[in-house]
């Protein structure tokens, strides 16, 4: 039988409860309590995700190759040693990359007929700033920073370094997939190249550019759909044949034409200069040759294989036996 409270009793439990001298537990929570731990990674569908390396090889590949170019172009056109490192690819929306930008930066729209597509390439004004000050004197002071709009002569200038670097990268990918590349337009506000929308996924390319006392970032903005469609066209890795390649594949097929003249020596004889001016017509001419000594055909002159005469189909012929190796006098000197 359960007890029951009096009113007193109960106004005296609600009491302690109240001050703190009674603790209180949660009948309904049981004795023991299984957590369970699920390891959800937070995702959301409007923003990037990071570019895992190996999800396109061919431009990881091209894009690190481009790398060791780059440092090499920059290093000879800057005259002092340059230090390219290729940093990450990244898928993000095209707004997002706006938005991390600085103003002013340099931008150069690049036109790709190949891949119907455009793509951009950024520099980091103070990279363009140390490259001034190299080809038209002046010193790089980190503690300054440039704020100021390039001007008209500078971006030209800087257009043709960008120019190389841009030509650099189309050898690179040209061994892969044919590709062309030009700079079409320069601007050094992002809100005034209107190039993919705001939302497309674009993937962008960074390499970090050192020059020891100036540090900056190089970027490439490429459209996803196209660097996809890049990648289909060579998912193997397939390299296109070189130039050196295409060169001797058609040698080759030429010289295959090629008609060729074939002789064979029957024998030698021994004449006098008498001997010679009284030979007619009908004479015979005793050769050294045995009859089944084997005879020496030639090929242009030189000789090549040791044969042995008869008759083929009721023409004279010859059948190759061996051929034969022409010690020359640097062999018999070793």
């Amino acid at each position: 039988m359960s007890q029951i409270l009096s009113q007193n009793e109960v106004d005296a439990l609600l009491a302690a409860v109240t001050d703190g001298r009674l603790e209180t537990t949660d009948a309904a929570k049981p004795e023991t309590e299984e957590v369970i731990n699920l390891d959800y990674i937070k995702f959301d569908f409007t923003r990037k995700r990071r570019f895992v390396k190996g999800d396109m090889p061919t431009a990881d590949l091209i894009f690190m190759l481009y790398a060791k170019e780059l440092e090499n172009f920059l290093t000879n056109q800057a005259q002092q040693p340059v230090t390219v490192n290729f940093v990450s690819n990244e898928i993000i929306n095209y707004n997002e990359y706006v938005n991390r930008l600085p103003v002013p930066i340099g931008m150069y729209l690049i036109d790709i007929p190949s891949a119907l597509c455009k793509g951009i390439m950024s520099v980091e004004t103070q990279v363009i700033y140390h490259l001034l000050n190299i080809f038209f004197g002046g010193r790089a002071n980190l503690n300054v920073v440039e704020d100021k709009n390039l001007t008209e002569i500078e971006l030209q200038f800087t257009q043709k370094i960008v120019q190389g670097n841009i030509t650099k990268l189309e050898e690179i990918w040209n061994r892969f997939t044919s590709i062309e590349m030009k700079i079409i337009k320069v601007e050094t506000d992002p809100n005034y190249i209107s190039v993919f929308p705001s939302d497309e996924l674009i993937l962008l390319s960074t390499w970090e550019l050192d020059f020891n006392v100036v540090r900056g970032n190089l970027n490439l903005v490429l459209s996803l759909k196209a660097i996809e469609t890049l990648e289909d066209t060579n998912i193997s890795l397939k390299r296109k044949p070189s130039r050196d390649a295409i060169i001797q594949e058609r040698m080759h097929k030429h010289l295959k034409a090629l008609d060729l003249e074939v002789t064979v020596d029957l024998g030698q004889a021994a004449f006098s200069v008498r001997e010679l001016l009284g030979l007619q017509v009908g004479d015979v001419i005793p050769i050294e040759t045995d009859k089944d000594e084997k005879l020496l055909l030639n090929i242009e002159g030189n000789p090549k294989f040791l044969v042995n005469p008869g008759a083929f189909k009721g023409k004279k012929a010859v059948k190759i036996h061996n051929p034969i190796k022409i010690f020359t006098a640097e062999h018999e000197q070793r």
